[in-house]
C-alpha cells in the first residue's frame, strides 16, 4: 500500500469514526451539539474526511466536508467568544 493510500485510509477512518461517535453520543444525550467539545471534534472529523476525499479527488465530498468543517469552526468560534452567563 502506498503512503498516499495509507494516509487516505487513516484520515477517512479517523474522520468517519469521530463524526459517528459524536452522532451516537448526541443521540444518547451524552453530548449536546452546541458544546465546545462536540463542535471542535466535529470540525476535526470533517477535516479528516475532507482530506481523505482530497486524496482521491472526489469533489462532491470535498465540497461537503469542507463546508462541514467551516461551519463547525464558525460555530465553535462563536461559542468560545460568547461570554458565559
Amino acid at each position: 500500500m502506498s503512503t498516499e493510500n495509507l494516509l487516505n485510509v487513516v484520515f477517512g477512518v479517523l474522520g468517519s469514526v469521530a463524526m459517528l461517535v459524536l452522532f451516537v453520543l448526541n443521540t444518547l444525550h451524552y453530548l449536546e451539539e452546541d458544546c465546545s467539545t462536540y463542535l471542535l471534534v466535529n470540525a476535526l472529523g470533517a477535516l479528516f474526511a475532507c482530506l481523505a476525499a482530497v486524496f482521491v479527488k472526489y469533489w462532491p465530498f470535498i465540497a461537503l466536508e469542507a463546508s462541514w468543517t467551516l461551519f463547525s469552526l464558525i460555530r465553535f468560534g462563536i461559542k468560545i467568544m460568547k461570554p458565559r452567563k
